[in-house]
């Protein structure tokens, strides 16, 4: 089987926090060949963002000629996948790896049941009920969305984390001389490191003193921080900050337990961490809290400790049972290689998705997909010009020149916005590109006037439609689905 990887069109160039960006548009990972699809940014709208970032995607996937496209989560990756299998008439699986809107509301107070979060959700069924394969990291994940969403469970596999028993085996630190609580992710409230504190400080009192390791960054480092420093632990605790994946693994390897203190939330419920299962496959002991999605990875007593979730006391006592019996933590440590190594290795776990491929030949795409945009010259006067201007951050003269043109009507125009600013954008001039694509959403939802009716179809032949007034382009051109395998 060839695989072909593919980044989020965009990414990483219209990320703020990227540590940097490839050399060219292929590179190499971990003996994996990656490509990367500059333009779209993420920045436009995302019905914009979507349509244009399937295009690389399909004509990518037409030129390697591939049986089936797999998109993670979340949606927004996801969409353009969807859209470039259907424009191929090839599969489409989409991988639930979580559900960010759950993961935002767990975090932000208020996010849960404003309309952001309500449309998100109903943007990930959507991928859903059209995907072909849908393959979920946990059980409890797969019965929420084929109650939540009336998915056939049929089309639903498992797909759990895993980890490179090959290369896991090859990690080895020595242990640090004090016993040491090891924790790596990310600073955010459901991951309940307050929790954590707090039953460090009760051990603290009770004459049983630890030292714990914070790998990972997040906006409540500086609270966690100065709670530390509150409880009298700031000499047990260290904050690393963000590290490298292969600098993490090895700090935590020599370290003596393993703790996720997660809160119960709707997310951590449903979705496991994959540090769960990477800490297990270094032979460390974990704790963890008593919520199905870990009841069904560890085993109470033999690979890990369970805790009454928001609990610290409950916390403080399992964090004793291993730290003042050493032995005991060795054969559980031990217990959780094993089954790490013999249970999650991801060569094995991939079988599950190799056997969901289609058998047939590649030539089944569909040879006359539309794999090119429109170009039939430009409309507007001095084209060159304006995409100059644009790009300089002057949209003056290029909103004076479209309101001097005839167009046949507004969808027209907002095509044309559109070609300007892609233009814009592929001489890097992403901001520019970004407000090429509001004027034209202005015109195509109404916001902005055209004396022209808008018509039923726009230029690429999507089907319109017509919500509270406005216009819109449906992002899913009509073919007929693909029979679930």
């Amino acid at each position: 089987m060839d695989l072909v990887a593919v980044t989020r069109a965009g990414y990483p160039w219209d990320r703020t926090d990227s540590s940097g960006t490839p050399d060219g548009l292929a590179t190499s990972h971990d003996g994996l060949d990656w490509h990367h699809v500059r333009q779209p940014g993420q920045a436009l709208p995302l019905d914009i963002y979507i349509e244009r970032a399937s295009l690389g995607i399909a004509r990518l996937a037409k030129a390697r000629r591939v049986a089936a496209i797999q998109a993670a989560s979340n949606h927004v990756n996801a969409l353009p996948a969807l859209i470039a299998a259907r424009r191929l008439g090839i599969p489409f699986h989409y991988e639930l790896r979580g559900l960010w809107e759950m993961s935002r509301a767990a975090n932000v107070p208020g996010f849960a049941g404003t309309e952001r979060h309500a449309l998100g959700l109903e943007l990930e069924a959507f991928v859903a009920r059209h995907a072909d394969r849908v393959f979920a990291i946990s059980q409890a994940l797969a019965d929420h969305v084929a109650e939540q969403w009336g998915l056939d469970r049929a089309r639903i596999a498992l797909l759990p984390n895993g980890v490179d028993a090959q290369g896991f085996a090859a990690i080895a630190a020595e242990p640090l001389p004090r016993t040491t609580i090891g924790y790596a992710g990310a600073l955010v409230a459901y991951e309940g490191l307050d929790l954590l504190l707090d039953a460090m400080a009760l051990l603290r009192e009770q004459g049983l003193t630890l030292d714990l390791i914070v790998m990972g960054e997040g906006p409540l480092r500086e609270g966690l921080e100065a709670q530390a420093r509150q409880l009298g632990l700031g000499d047990a605790v260290t904050f690393t900050g963000r590290l490298d994946p292969a600098e993490a693994r090895a700090r935590m390897a020599a370290c003596h337990i393993a703790c996720l203190p997660r809160r119960r939330s709707a997310v951590t419920e449903l979705v496991p961490p994959i540090k769960l299962v990477e800490a297990m496959a270094l032979g460390l002991p974990a704790v963890v809290p008593d919520l199905p999605v870990f009841r069904a990875e560890a085993q109470e007593g033999q690979t890990a400790l369970f805790f009454t979730p928001g609990d610290a006391a409950d916390l403080a006592r399992a964090l004793a049972v291993l730290a003042t019996d050493p032995d005991r933590a060795r054969r559980l440590g031990q217990a959780a290689r094993q089954h790490a190594h013999g249970n999650r290795e991801w060569n094995a776990i991939a079988q599950a998705v190799v056997q969901t491929l289609p058998s047939r030949d590649v030539d089944a795409q569909d040879a006359d997909a539309e794999m090119a945009e429109p170009d039939t010259g430009w409309i507007v006067p001095e084209a060159d010009r304006l995409i100059a201007a644009l790009g300089q951050g002057d949209a003056a003269p290029a909103r004076a020149a479209m309101a001097a043109t005839a167009f046949a009507d507004g969808a027209q125009a907002a095509r044309e916005w559109l070609r300007l600013g892609k233009a814009a954008g592929e001489h890097g001039h992403l901001p520019a590109e970004r407000l090429a694509a509001e004027e034209a959403v202005a015109l195509d939802r109404g916001w902005a006037r055209w004396p022209a009716p808008m018509p039923r179809r726009n230029a690429r032949g999507h089907l319109r439609f017509a919500r509270n007034g406005c216009w819109r382009c449906s992002i899913i051109p009509k073919r007929a689905p693909i029979a679930p395998p």
